[in-house]
């Protein structure tokens, strides 16, 4: 009996569900397909299609050392599969749960429906700790728990299966209809590693040499690079386990082997993130409309206008305000940047310039290579004020730079237009003489974008808008909206379906949060 495997954003064989239960049953027929449509939805850039083909590239040649091999699949999944199914009759489909975007949902339910008809039986498989159908947050912890401290089952030695000829997944995936996130991209560090050697290379790197000072370092972006795990792109495509990340995590307390460099402290910082990873993704299998509403419905409309000036501004790093532009153009050229920052850069964009969390998601996504759609649109919006059941988290990009950069190292390094000024000059160039700026050889221009020129601006704009003043009118905004009945009706409703329960499966009804609720993204975690 022959058992399709489907391989999506579960690149790995160690602790690979789906590929075990299939082999249990008997001979393999693992499969990947290639779904132009996929990447035409405009959340994927083409450094994720670089890490996903070398990923493939290395199972590939994993599974052809166990005897299998993996079958490329072009085209919609369910043509992709009938013709398969006409190949090779196979009674059975194994995967991994996908928690994706609005396209692979539908997508899902489409093959889905094929299986029906054909009397193929599809089983999926909890990729996270991630339940699927979940309502309300009860039992969330409680599964979570259960699914991390289940045994992590490595694939057999031996994979029997159909081979084919090896497929260049590199050149492959060149043919895909993706650029660079955006025109004033004009270069990009190559993509980290990709595939499962790398990931568990880059794990034993984080657990005995730069995990020391995890809970200390993760703030400041020029440290944040160094001392976090790195690890997120793994888990968004799967090349890591999670279950095994925790369980490593667990026995690094147990086991000074297991991990001398992490303290008690950093090892209890870094599980609690893992934790957090699920509980935001688990919010977009609940309820898979966030992609396009607000948590609160009351407040979908409340940023009707994004101007298009602000926006190329802020994506091109040119906002004006220092330190928010050092912060997008290091995540333009890593594919990566730590928490605070990605939480900085949406508040910027959302409270002092205005702009609606939805003309942010696709631009973001695509400059994250660590990109996971429920970490993503949850974080987006939970930083945009519109959950309903979150503090505002408005950031001062002043304040911010002048703490976790006072000598402008991290600015001098991405915003070189700045580089001679002094330390205490560096935030708020625009506060300068004109004298002062003429003598250090900088040069301001007026607010807005203007096109980088070899990858190098010829001058630094001025702010595009008064930070104070606008912080002060979108808070005024903030509370207006947030005090309507119909928001606070919204609010109870969110906080009951997606907020976090102290006492997991004992609390049903929590309270309503009075601070930011506890819990990073994805980027601080890692």
């Amino acid at each position: 009996m022959l058992t399709a495997v489907w391989f999506k954003r579960d690149l790995r064989l160690d602790d690979h569900e789906a590929l075990w239960a299939a082999a249990q049953r008997g001979p393999v027929l693992p499969f990947y397909v290639l779904e132009p449509a996929l990447w035409a939805q405009g959340d994927l850039d083409r450094q994720h299609a670089d890490f996903i083909a070398a990923s493939l590239a290395e199972l590939d040649r994993a599974l052809r050392a166990r005897g299998s091999a993996l079958r490329l699949l072009r085209g919609d999944a369910c043509e992709a599969l009938a013709a398969l199914h006409r190949e090779t009759a196979f009674t059975h489909l194994e995967s991994h749960e996908e928690t994706g975007n609005n396209w692979t949902f539908k997508r899902d339910q489409a093959v889905g429906r094929w299986c029906r008809r054909q009397g193929v039986r599809w089983t999926e498989h909890r990729q996270f700790g991630v339940t699927r159908g979940l309502k309300n947050r009860n039992r969330f912890s409680a599964g979570w728990e259960a699914h991390m401290r289940a045994p992590a089952r490595s694939a057999p030695a031996q994979l029997p299966g159909p081979r084919t000829a090896p497929v260049a997944w590199e050149a492959e995936f060149a043919q895909l209809p993706v650029t660079a996130f955006h025109p004033a991209v004009t270069h990009r560090a190559p993509s980290p590693a990709a595939g499962e050697s790398a990931a568990q290379a880059r794990l034993e790197a984080f657990f005995n040499r730069d995990g020391e000072d995890y809970h200390r370092r993760m703030s400041a972006p020029a440290t944040a690079f160094q001392s976090g795990s790195r690890l997120s792109a793994h888990l968004a495509f799967g090349t890591l386990s999670l279950r095994r990340l925790v369980q490593r995590t667990r026995a690094a307390g147990e086991d000074p082997a297991q991990g001398a460099i992490l303290s008690p402290r950093a090892r209890s910082a870094f599980e609690a993130r893992l934790h957090w990873h699920c509980h935001f993704i688990q919010k977009l299998e609940s309820e898979p409309a966030l992609e396009f509403q607000s948590f609160n419905r009351a407040l979908d409309q409340l940023r009707p206008t994004a101007p298009q000036d602000r926006i190329d501004a802020w994506l091109r790093g040119q906002t004006g305000w220092p330190f928010v532009d050092a912060a997008m153009r290091a995540l333009q050229h890593w594919g990566w940047i730590n928490f605070r920052m990605r939480a900085m850069l949406v508040s910027v964009a959302t409270y002092p310039l205005w702009l609606d969390w939805r003309s942010l998601n696709h631009p973001l996504a695509r400059q994250f290579l660590d990109y996971e759609p429920g970490i993503h649109l949850s974080q987006l919006q939970m930083q945009a004020g519109v959950t309903g059941i979150n503090a505002l988290r408005l950031y001062n990009p002043l304040l911010q730079g002048e703490r976790l950069d006072p000598q402008g190292t991290f600015i001098r390094r991405w915003v070189p237009e700045l580089a001679p000024l002094r330390s205490d000059e560096i935030h708020q160039p625009w506060r300068l003489a004109a004298r002062r700026l003429a003598q250090a050889g900088v040069r301001l221009r007026a607010p807005g974008p203007e096109p980088v020129n070899g990858g190098k601006a010829s001058a630094y704009p001025r702010p595009l808008v008064d930070f104070t003043q606008a912080a002060r009118e979108a808070r005024a905004r903030m509370g207006e909206a947030q005090r309507t009945e119909a928001s606070r009706r919204e609010s109870r409703r969110v906080l009951l379906e997606h907020g976090s329960r102290k006492n997991w499966g004992q609390n049903p009804r929590p309270k309503m949060q009075t601070a930011p609720q506890a819990g990073p993204s994805q980027g601080e975690l890692f």
